[in-house]
């Protein structure tokens, strides 16, 4: 089945909304995979609602929170790495980040 509501991935007995969500694109098919079992999904992360996000958003609130990547901050600052830059895939490149 696919799915128009984001369903929440972490739940707890806070009143807070879940900080990350899926959304079901397209149902998978074959067998439900039981415990212990190993499983291949493929995976397209995306940031939503952060269109406007500057280039200081983008260093405070989304490199920040990648292990090991807080020394770049200087280096998105200086190139005006904002949302539109970050998401644009013919610009923000493995070799710009080199």
């Amino acid at each position: 089945f696919a799915s128009e509501e984001w369903i929440p991935l972490v739940t707890d007995d806070s009143s807070e909304a879940s900080p990350v969500k899926k959304l079901v694109l397209e149902e998978g098919n074959g067998e439900l995979p039981t415990d212990g079992s190993s499983v291949e999904i493929e995976y397209t992360g995306t940031l939503v609602g952060e269109k406007d996000w500057s280039a200081q958003d983008v260093a405070d609130c989304w490199l920040s929170q990648l292990q090991g990547l807080d020394h770049l901050k200087d280096d998105f600052m200086q190139n005006n790495v904002d949302f539109a830059l970050l998401s644009d895939t013919n610009v923000f490149t493995e070799e710009f980040c080199t």
